[in-house]
């Protein structure tokens, strides 16, 4: 099972309805929501340095389920040098089968199979990985509730490495730890933070403009802050302008052939 942090919508489901359930259970739940069969988006990332200068690009995202796995493909639509780089990304439920996912650069004009090792890196300069992207299997990790920092309101739950294979967790991840808050009422992670492996960088993520799309709790403003030791170093802030479910969407879109293609 995998959960997904770049669409960054990551809602229990209505399943959990029993009084207690276990931290395992919370991000079983949320790795099994429902955020339609398909989904179209467009939207705007903006990349911030630690200077506060800026640069923009513009984005397309289409994905579907296909029984209980996911396919999504996001491709920039500028600015100009950019446009065409797209990423293709197969997760599936079967923890036994291994994600698959490309990208397509249009400076080279040939589509790259990413190692499982390639998927910790940064799309486009952001500060969201490959793997935020695409997702993440939770049994990488254990769960346990911070009862001291949960609420009425929210629970916050650790993860850690899995004490069975600790190294492949934090090798495919590039995450030593990581802390979600999930908003009981809303049902959806309205914040988490990162600890990567390197020891003294630590990643914020948070998710604001929270309406209901098609009934479906979707965050508009998606904001991912990469600190070392404390200090601001970069951030990246993902503003969706039209996102639609349960639309019509094209077979051969997900394909690595169709890959730098306009999505249409």
């Amino acid at each position: 099972m995998k959960t997904k942090i770049l669409t960054l919508v990551l809602a229990l489901t209505s399943t959990l309805t029993y009084a207690a359930p276990s931290a395992f259970e919370v991000m079983q739940a949320v790795d099994n929501r429902y955020i339609g069969d398909t989904r179209t988006q467009s939207g705007v990332l903006t990349l911030i340095d630690k200077n506060k200068n800026q640069k923009t690009r513009e984005l397309v995202e289409v994905s579907r389920k296909i029984n209980a796995d996911d396919q999504s493909v996001t491709q920039v639509i500028s600015p100009a040098e950019l446009t065409g780089t797209s990423f293709l990304s197969y997760n599936y439920d079967d923890v036994q089968s291994q994600d698959e996912s490309w990208i397509y650069l249009p400076q080279l004009a040939k589509v790259k199979r990413l190692a499982v090792s390639d998927r910790k890196g940064y799309f486009l300069g952001s500060d969201f990985t490959y793997n935020d992207l695409a997702g993440m299997e939770i049994s990488l990790f254990d769960y346990q509730f911070d009862t001291k920092r949960s609420s009425e309101k929210e629970w916050v739950i650790d993860a850690y490495p899995s004490k069975t294979d600790t190294q492949k967790a934090i090798d495919e991840t590039g995450y030593t730890r990581v802390t979600y808050w999930v908003d009981k009422d809303k049902k959806l992670v309205t914040k988490a933070q990162f600890w990567l492996e390197d020891g003294d960088r630590v990643k914020y993520f948070r998710a604001s403009n929270i309406v209901q799309k098609d009934g479906i709790w979707t965050p508009l403003k998606l904001q991912m802050i990469l600190t070392r030791n404390r200090q601001v170093q970069h951030s990246s802030i993902y503003e969706v302008k039209i996102v639609k479910y349960n639309v019509q969407v094209k077979d051969h879109v997900f394909t690595t052939r169709y890959l730098g293609k306009k999505i249409n």
